[in-house]
């Protein structure tokens, strides 16, 4: 995974990709498992 430097100058400003980022990992998450068969272990 690529890790760039965050441009913000503000605490606020750093946290706001940082939480972009988790927001969509949950939801890919959330979709990996809504499609993912159940039972095929």
């Amino acid at each position: 995974m690529a890790r760039g430097v965050l441009s913000s100058k503000t605490p606020g400003g750093v946290r706001r990709p940082i939480w972009a980022h988790l927001l969509v990992h949950h939801a890919l998450r959330e979709l990996m498992l809504d499609i993912a068969p159940f039972g095929t272990a």
